[in-house]
Order: C-alpha cells, then sequence, then structure tokens
C-alpha cells in the first residue's frame, strides 16, 4: 500500500505457471514463517515439484519445530503399493496380471513431490520407482501381504492397488511338461490386503483402494469401499477410452461415503495430484 512496496503473495503467483520445479530453501529470516506458508500453499495449488530444505543453522529451534508442524499438517507418511504379482506355477509360468505399475508410481512421485515421507511396496512394473522414495520389492500377493501389513501401523495414509486375487494352490518344483490332455489347476484365494487393512485402520489413517472394472463400476466400487471399511476407491472401466493398464492417461471416478467425483480424462500424473488433494481434504 506504500509507494515501492512489494505484494509478496501477488507477485510469487505471478511465477508459478512458468515454473517447471522448485527448491524451497528455508532459512532464518524475519517472516519466513508467513512467507513459506504463502509459497507452499502457491505451489501446492499450481502443482509445482518442490523440494523443501532447511537450514538448521541459521532456524531457532523454536521457529523450526513451529514451522515443520505448520507443513506437516499437510504433510503424512505415507504407502503405496502396486504392480502386478506373480503367483507361480512351475519355474517356469507364474498367473499374473496387466499392471504396469504407471499410476502407483504417479502416485508416489506427487507424494513425494508434496513433502510426504513415502515407502513403496511394488510387484513386477514396467517403470522405474521415483526418486526418494522407500522401495521394498516383492514378488507374490503372499509377499506383498507380508511387507504391506508390517508396515501399516507406521502411516497415515495407505493408497492399495492391484494385487492377485488367487494363487495356485500348489507349485510344481520342476517345470510340468506338456501333454495331449487338458490340464485343470486348482487356485486358492489369496489374502484380502485390503480387507485386512480395513479392519485394522487406526485412527486418523486413511485408506485408499482402486477399482478396476468392466462392467457396473460404480456399483462394485461403493460395495468395495463399505466392504473393506475404506475411506475412498479410486474406481475406473477397463472399457473406457484413456483409462485403463499401461497407458499414460486415466479416467477416475473418486467414490467416498459422501458421494461421488467423475474426473475427466487426464494424464496419470495429474489424476495422482487429484487423489492426494482429495484425500488431504477428508484427513
Amino acid at each position: 500500500d506504500t509507494p515501492g512496496h512489494v505484494d509478496f503473495s501477488a507477485e510469487a503467483e505471478r511465477t508459478m505457471p512458468i515454473l517447471d520445479c522448485a527448491v524451497l530453501v528455508i532459512s532464518g529470516t524475519d517472516g519466513v514463517q508467513a512467507h513459506t506458508a504463502t509459497l507452499w500453499h502457491l505451489l501446492e495449488r499450481y502443482r509445482v515439484p518442490t523440494f523443501l530444505f532447511i537450514n538448521k543453522m541459521d532456524l531457532p529451534g523454536m521457529e523450526r519445530s513451529a514451522l515443520m508442524a505448520q507443513l506437516q499438517q499437510q504433510l503424512s507418511p505415507g504407502c503405496v503399493d502396486f504392480g502386478a504379482t506373480r503367483e507361480a506355477i512351475d519355474p517356469v509360468r507364474f498367473i499374473t496380471n496387466h499392471s504396469s505399475g504407471k499410476m502407483g508410481f504417479a502416485l508416489a512421485k506427487a507424494a513425494m513431490h508434496r513433502g510426504a515421507e513415502v515407502t513403496i511396496v511394488a510387484a513386477h512394473t514396467d517403470v522405474e520407482p521415483p526418486m526418494l522414495c522407500k522401495v521394498v520389492k516383492v514378488v507374490s500377493a503372499a509377499d506383498m501381504y507380508r511387507e504391506v501389513t508390517a508396515r501399516a501401523d507406521e502411516q497415515d495414509i495407505i493408497i492399495k492397488a492391484a494385487v492377485a486375487d488367487y494363487t495356485p494352490a500348489t507349485v510344481a518344483d520342476s517345470k510340468m511338461k506338456k501333454a495331449d490332455a487338458d490340464l485343470s489347476i486348482s487356485l486358492n484365494r489369496t489374502q484380502d490386503i485390503l480387507k485386512y487393512l480395513g479392519q485394522q485402520k487406526k485412527p486418523g489413517q486413511f485408506l485408499c483402494g482402486f477399482s478396476m472394472e468392466t462392467d457396473n463400476v460404480i456399483e462394485n466400487s461403493q460395495k468395495k469401499l463399505l466392504s473393506k471399511n475404506c475411506d475412498m476407491i479410486c474406481a475406473n472401466s477397463l472399457r473406457t477410452k484413456g483409462a485403463g493398464f499401461g497407458g499414460d492417461t486415466n479416467v477416475i471416478t473418486l467414490i467416498t461415503a459422501d458421494g461421488c467425483r467423475e474426473l475427466d480424462m487426464m494424464t496419470k500424473e495429474a489424476a495422482a495430484h487429484e487423489i492426494l488433494t482429495a484425500i488431504r481434504s477428508r484427513l
């Protein structure tokens, strides 16, 4: 309001559309908390990937603690698990699905850019995991169950994706040789990871599941929301153009107890930010 006065918020917002990424360095200058909070909200609103550094030598202990408490209201430790589990039939063959891991990695990367401490439990994927995330590699549904449930209590947000529903009842020690007769393989139900997480969900924990359907997408996903005690289901249809496995786009409906919100077709990176923003608004 005075000659020469610069509106910090307006100037900062003016630069947001042209940023590819940002490095936010926090030091002990006057007004650091107010300016940092302003920048952080703008960077998040414009979905600018941001890396946060704190100069602990410059920032007094009490001020640093207050600032981190303010930021961590938005940033929570989370676990994302995804990828195609492989259920062995014999040493050569296995049962799997078409999951590429792209949506899961997009979620992990988006959460990391928002400052979350991310643990990825990943089965087979077609893409490399994002930097600065802890990665736990697994093969089978049983492996994923063990690793996810062991870490569940430490997480504020858990995002659970595709996993095999069935596994061979027995696994041959040697390659099963081809014969003239037909072959039947007995399958057992795998442990239901999402159901277990819903049953064991601690107060304040947010559980988000995915639902890939071919028919009755909303109805089936709403049933899943209730039966698994989830807080949100991200539903999509294999029959919808731009959705499905392996692509770079997705078409998702966010389903909660409050209702459904359909998202337009967008990149999986953009969809990841929509999902995380919806989750944060409900924490």
